[in-house]
């Protein structure tokens, strides 16, 4: 459902031609091991400003180091709950340290943050911003659409059966450097 676009005749995400965004423009190379892969903007879809704990995303989120999103209305400090030796990135910083500058991102306490949209949100937030948080309008979506809201299910013909085993793939476009998880959107 996020890679709508990708049938939009002329606009070709995939192949890293067609960009997204006027503040920083950002596009998308892909391939799926046998044909070329069609994301259109689904690397788009997403929620800005989620740290885990928190009640709600609050849209902001140029991914500062050390930026807890809810610290102004935490009863305790929070702790992260993933365990340095799953970490990808910042390595060799020393856990609840200064230097450990991702410990409020969702991939450090997987499952604990918000979201803003099952379906994620286009851009990632109301207003662009920069950091990949702009989205490119088309006929199906604009930035801050909500996708559970905007975005028609389209028929892949499987079937996905809760609690059931499913055998998946997925490619990273940025990589910042957490965890990841996924989330079926309803």
């Amino acid at each position: 459902r996020n890679a709508i676009d990708a049938t939009i005749p002329g606009m070709d995400w995939g192949n890293g031609s067609t960009r997204t965004g006027h503040l920083e423009p950002l596009s998308v190379s892909c391939a799926n091991g046998t044909l070329p892969c069609r994301p259109g903007q689904s690397v788009f879809w997403f929620s800005q400003g989620c740290t885990p704990g928190c009640e709600s995303c609050d849209g902001q989120g140029q991914r500062i180091p050390n930026w807890d999103h809810c610290n102004t209305t935490r009863d305790k400090p929070f702790k992260p709950t993933l365990s340095k030796r799953y970490w990808s990135a910042n390595r060799n910083a020393t856990e609840g340290t200064p230097q450990d500058i991702w410990k409020y991102q969702p991939w450090r306490s997987p499952g604990l943050a918000p979201v803003t949209d099952p379906c994620g949100m286009a851009g990632g937030n109301p207003e662009p911003m920069f950091n990949g948080a702009e989205y490119t309008p088309t006929r199906f979506a604009k930035q801050g659409d909500l996708g559970s809201r905007t975005l028609k299910p389209r028929p892949s013909g499987t079937t996905w059966q809760a609690g059931g085993l499913a055998n998946v793939s997925w490619y990273i476009a940025f990589n910042h450097g957490g965890g990841y998880k996924y989330r079926l959107c309803p």
